[in-house]
């Protein structure tokens, strides 16, 4: 659904304000002003970076936006990819080793965190991942088992000793695709997600402690083969920049330059 959704978001918000865009663009099979950019769903909401990179002057970009073992077969099919973006370190590094993305242009622009959530109506929350073992949560969402987000939620209650008490408890959800609803009918009683995920059906009861799991890092990278290498690198550069950074924050991911920072290293 999300895949629909911000193209939807990208043209009524240039709309508004004033861009030169329209949805017959955004959906062109091969256009060939137009970025082509494949995002990891994962980490779908960095997609909110690419409004501020049409208002800064970028043309608009066409986004594919799946699972990433899909991304990469689309980057070694498609000869129209230019931007590659995943959460996956190991991927993007074999990508590289294969040809199929160029090494020098891998870059690091965000940091992506664990935090434990719980319905906005909840009576009861936990102070900290030992508490979700405490019998009033009854079923734990976590996102699918392989996922970087559920890896290291896994990673997280396996540190704090819970997990034994809890797998049985664990509800996967998914891979970057939470369903509406994820606390309707009292079912589950919280959820471990990335930062800013659920904003929109749960509040924050903690955050995941870091010393627990390895925060995921976002990844980009230019493809090897794009025929618009300077835009792609442009944009790949766009990322780490004050105006994407603010954005980045704005829906809970950490940028690797952050607004108050005047540094922009990996």
């Amino acid at each position: 659904m999300r895949r629909l959704i911000w193209p939807i978001i990208l043209v009524a918000s240039c709309a508004a304000l004033g861009c030169a865009t329209g949805s017959h663009k955004l959906d062109r099979a091969r256009d060939a002003g137009s970025l082509h950019i494949l995002i990891d769903q994962g980490i779908g909401r960095v997609a909110s970076v690419l409004l501020r990179w049409v208002v800064e002057g970028g043309r608009d970009p066409r986004i594919h936006e799946a699972h990433p073992a899909t991304l990469a077969k689309t980057l070694e099919t498609d000869k129209t990819a230019d931007v590659f973006m995943t959460s996956d370190e190991v991927l993007i590094d074999e990508l590289i080793k294969r040809g199929l993305l160029d090494a020098t242009s891998k870059t690091h622009f965000a940091t992506l965190y664990l935090v434990v959530v719980v319905p906005h109506a909840a009576t009861w929350v936990p102070k900290d991942l030992t508490g979700l073992a405490a019998p009033q949560v009854r079923a734990l969402a976590l996102a699918d088992a392989g996922s970087p987000e559920g890896d290291a939620a896994e990673a997280a209650l396996r540190q704090a000793g819970v997990w034994e008490i809890l797998k049985e408890r664990v509800h996967r959800a998914g891979y970057g695709n939470w369903p509406m609803g994820l606390f309707v009918g009292g079912k589950l009683q919280a959820a471990i997600a990335f930062r800013g995920e659920l904003a929109d059906q749960a509040q924050v009861a903690f955050e995941v402690p870091t010393e627990s799991y390895s925060p995921i890092r976002c990844w980009a990278a230019v493809a090897a083969r794009t025929q618009r290498k300077a835009d792609a690198e442009r944009f790949v550069q766009f990322l780490k920049s004050p105006e994407a950074a603010r954005v980045l924050e704005g829906v809970g991911i950490e940028p690797v330059l952050r607004t108050s920072e005047d540094n922009s290293a990996h």
